[in-house]
């Protein structure tokens, strides 16, 4: 790693090291890590913000065997938006409910209708939020992965980008000083990214190497969201909000691909908009929509950059924890306002968070401190430099379009 490691440090249960050991899936015979030892921080503020700007600021273009397309990363540092309460109490609402009306919504805020449409689209326009409908890997078939990849620093950029042009990648990011790129694959199907592990990965020159690690079970993250975004209600706006709807079976239909598309682009996309697009009427729409959700097949989730919820200090901790206690610990873990996932896995690390947080010094508060008092045999932090694809959609997609929404 360059510039950015954590530390070969040992204190009391936890050590903080670059991982060593062999990965479950492994293309190269060995894993490539460096370590370079930093003492007093497991993550370096300043270098991780001046070489993430530097980064973010260079366009590259170029050929990549991974999708086959030409690469041309337009990306840009977003200025944070100042969110006030109601903007706040809007994100929360659309994160229980992402298809409430907005006359209910106002009536229970307490606003009138045109002010929560109008905030709306100025996040929309502004924040890039987005509403998105997701399918449950768990109800509708098909399984989730973490890939990680070491690479020369030279080419992390031009990988990650290939990786973020796959339609099967829902988040890729940029790690550990520029030379890790963390993507998290959702696979149609249980065999996993075979095709991407074996076919394109291996042909692409300057990954030194690869692992995966197959999801098992999800304490945080998905539908139950960070909290850090959950803190805008009061208990009488979440009883309001909050619809009890009978538990229905899940049964899949033909035309359930098509809709779940639909939702994917936009989770408040109208019933009318859906209908023009499948064999079925607006209200065969609407009832198929409440029954996907009703079965926990498909959830809503508000896809928004959370510095502009105040969050300036970003990494992904990968944990060891003996059998026993890795339960336990993850749901305990589900309960911290600084983690936005938390997930058990197979591979060397058992356990992985992606932590969110106000400052470098929060992140090292947090680590030294409520995570410390975990029984966690061994601790990787890798810092997050840069997000280059979240939710299905390109940083630089989001990016342009809120650019474009800023000029005069």
């Amino acid at each position: 790693m360059v510039g950015l490691a954590t530390c070969a440090t040992v204190e009391s249960r936890m050590s903080i090291a670059s991982a060593s050991s062999s990965p479950v899936i492994a293309i190269h015979a060995c894993r490539v890590s460096v370590v370079s030892a930093v003492p007093d921080m497991y993550v370096s503020s300043k270098g991780a913000v001046a070489l993430s700007k530097r980064r973010d600021a260079r366009s590259l273009q170029s050929h990549d065997p991974l999708s086959g397309k030409r690469s041309c990363d337009a990306a840009r540092m977003q200025e944070s938006l100042a969110l006030d309460h109601l903007d706040r109490q809007l994100v929360h609402a659309l994160q229980i409910d992402g298809r409430v009306r907005f006359a209910r919504l106002a009536q229970i805020l307490g606003v009138s209708g045109p002010t929560v449409a109008r905030r709306y689209a100025r996040l929309r326009r502004e924040a890039g939020l987005r509403v998105i409908g997701q399918p449950a890997p768990h109800r509708v078939g098909g399984a989730r992965w973490f890939l990680r990849l070491t690479t020369m620093p030279s080419v992390a950029e031009r990988v990650g980008q290939a990786l973020a042009r796959r339609d099967d990648t829902s988040y890729v990011q940029l790690t550990s000083g520029g030379t890790e790129i963390t993507a998290l694959i959702d696979a149609a199907n249980d065999d996993g990214p075979a095709g991407l592990l074996l076919q394109d990965l291996p042909r692409t020159a300057g990954i030194t190497g690869i692992s995966a690690h197959y999801v098992l079970h999800q304490y945080r993250g998905g539908p139950s969201a960070w909290p850090g975004r959950l803190a805008a209600l009061d208990p009488d706006h979440l009883r309001a909000l909050t619809v009890e709807r009978p538990v229905e079976s899940f049964t899949a239909s033909p035309d359930d691909a098509v809709l779940l598309r639909e939702l994917a682009r936009d989770g408040r996309v109208s019933a009318e908009a859906v209908a023009a697009t499948t064999r079925r009427s607006p209200s065969s729409v609407s009832r198929r929509i409440a029954q996907l959700v009703a079965s926990g097949a498909v959830y809503f989730d508000v896809d928004l950059d959370p510095a502009h919820l105040g969050v300036r200090a970003r990494a992904l901790l990968w944990m060891r924890v003996a059998p026993a206690h890795a339960d336990s610990v993850g749901r305990a873990l589900a309960e911290h306002a600084e983690l936005a996932f938390v997930a058990a896995t197979t591979g060397p690390s058992n356990l992985i968070a992606s932590a969110l947080c106000t400052s470098t010094d929060a992140l090292h508060a947090y680590l030294v401190g409520p995570l410390a008092g975990h029984p966690i045999d061994r601790l990787e932090t890798t810092p997050v430099l840069r997000t280059i694809k979240t939710i299905g959609t390109t940083m630089a997609t989001i990016s342009r379009r809120t650019s474009s929404a800023r000029k005069p």
